[in-house]
């Protein structure tokens, strides 16, 4: 059922009326609304929704026919609303905007931070001011690493501290254990060194809605099949040859230099200076034009290589029942594990894209995530399927991807004091850290999705 708010004037006086129609179908993703109140000509009431989640007003006078009236963007799940009190009879309905399912850089019911130094925030891949070539750089971090956890931040073995540029959001009981040098809240305050969480960081409303991912094909999906790759890779090395007459052929780039002889360049294009003394009287040499011509010496099959894989993966939907061993995508593909997921090592091809969905109990990546060329987070997305409960990647080098698994218990890292990056967003049960991280938040995420 959904809520609704009712305005009514009463003979001049301001009066407000709060009303459950039953008649109108509910929608699970809109929010309740609750405590209308009038003041100086403005109607406001509260909103119970989610976190980090847009709405849109709309207003109706005769309830079949609605007209959007504002948009409210926020983090806190609670918030309220005020409008004008016109006209005299109207009601207020509220609904949510498309949700990003990947809004946070880690999102679960409670994150162990296990004793390691943990490092939150975030950046644009989409955007060359804050990223470069669509790939990370702390040279122009954001503080968009927000954290999600109902139940809190622990850290069972009371060592090590977190460091998040942005907001963390827990549960009403939820408790954040960041240790003795850890920090919360935006670049500038991160910048000066304060530590502990900057007002206005930290909400204790969080309300955050993890639906079950749902099977991406009910059929007509193609078997992978084992093969051998072959890369071949091609250098280009530029040489700088320096001339006097203007170069021939085909140049990557041509520099123009003057230089002073005082022996008359005859075969120099010209225009051709002479440089005289103070008096005039005497040639003390000539100014003459050279140039610098950068030519790309091309040099291919330079390096070949031939890879055997258990699985390659083209376009389209793919369906296996045991995944175990070495995938290679070649294609933009969907994947489907339906009985066992320990792949050894996953290599997605430059510009291509896999989702894997896996309806297996377990999944562990005990190898390596490699996406060549400029990967980013979108080109790499798991879904655990209900029914997932575990998941674990142990994987050495950066994590680029996104990680949706709402019924798993998430494991990352092989332990150590290695430092791992991970690149994207993780949404979990519970995620347990073992080894120091650091979580680099795409934020480009919330603007292509996907959404629910």
């Amino acid at each position: 059922m959904k809520t609704l708010i009712r305005l009514q004037k009463l003979a001049g006086h301001p009066g407000l009326l709060m009303a459950l129609l039953a008649s109108i179908p509910a929608k699970g993703a809109d929010p309740n609304l609750g405590s209308p109140s009038y003041s100086g000509g403005q109607f406001s009431f509260a909103v119970q929704g989610e976190s980090k989640a847009g709405y849109i007003v709309l207003t109706s006078t005769n309830l079949p026919a609605w007209t959007p009236l504002a948009t409210n963007q926020g983090a806190a799940a609670v918030r309220r609303i005020a409008l004008p009190a016109t006209p005299d009879n109207a009601y207020f309905k509220v609904q949510r905007m498309p949700l990003p399912l990947f809004r946070f850089a880690l999102a679960a019911q409670q994150i162990d931070l296990k004793g390691n130094n943990f490092v939150s925030d975030s950046f644009d891949s989409s955007d060359p001011n804050y990223s470069d070539n669509g790939t990370y750089d702390p040279a122009k971090a954001k503080d968009g690493g927000d954290i999600a956890s109902f139940w809190g931040i622990i850290n069972s073995l009371g060592v090590g501290s977190a460091y998040i540029y942005g907001h963390i959001f827990t549960g009403a009981y939820g408790t954040v254990s960041i240790g003795p040098n850890g920090s919360v809240g935006d670049l500038a305050w991160h910048n000066a060194g304060n530590s502990g969480i900057e007002p206005g960081f930290s909400a204790n409303d969080m309300n955050v809605s993890l639906p079950d991912a749902q099977l991406p094909f009910t059929g007509g999906a193609f078997t992978p099949s084992a093969g051998y790759i072959t890369n071949v890779s091609t250098t280009i090395n530029p040489t700088a040859i320096t001339t006097i007459t203007y170069p021939v052929g085909d140049p990557v780039s041509v520099t123009t230099n003057f230089a002073v002889s005082p022996i008359y360049p005859s075969d120099s294009p010209g225009p051709v200076f002479t440089n005289w003394n103070a008096g005039h009287t005497k040639i003390n040499g000539y100014t003459y034009p050279t140039f610098t011509a950068n030519y790309g010496t091309y040099t291919t099959n330079v390096n070949v290589t031939v890879t055997y894989y258990d699985y390659i993966l083209g376009d389209g939907n793919h369906q296996l029942s045991s995944l175990n061993g070495s995938l290679y995508v070649q294609g933009d593909a969907v994947l489907l594990v339906t009985s066992i997921a320990n792949p050894t090592s996953i290599t997605i091809a430059e510009g291509k894209s896999l989702q894997l969905y896996n309806q297996s109990p377990s999944f562990s990546l005990s190898g390596s995530l490699v996406l060549n060329g400029n990967g980013t987070a979108s080109e790499f997305a798991y879904y655990g399927l209900p029914g997932n409960t575990s998941m674990s990647i142990n994987g050495g080098g950066a994590f680029v991807g996104t990680i949706y698994a709402p019924d798993a218990a998430l494991t990352l890292g092989g332990g150590g004091n290695n430092i791992y990056d991970f690149i994207g967003s993780a949404v979990a049960n519970t995620i347990s850290l073992n080894g120091h991280f650091n979580f680099h938040f795409d934020e480009n995420l919330q603007q292509t999705g996907p959404f629910r």
